[in-house]
C-alpha cells in the first residue's frame, strides 16, 4: 500500500484516495524480513 500511495502522490493526473492516505499500511515502507508472527513468540 505504501508503494501505491507513493506512485499516486507523484502522479499529476491521479489523486490519493482518503482511505489510502489514512491507511496504516500506507504510512511507512514495510521492513524486509519482518514477520508479525515471529515477534509474537
Amino acid at each position: 500500500m505504501y508503494d501505491m500511495k507513493q506512485i499516486l502522490t507523484k502522479s499529476s493526473i491521479s489523486k490519493v484516495p482518503e482511505e489510502l492516505r489514512r491507511h496504516e499500511a500506507a504510512q511507512q515502507r514495510p521492513q524486509k524480513g519482518y514477520s508479525k508472527k515471529s515477534s509474537d513468540r
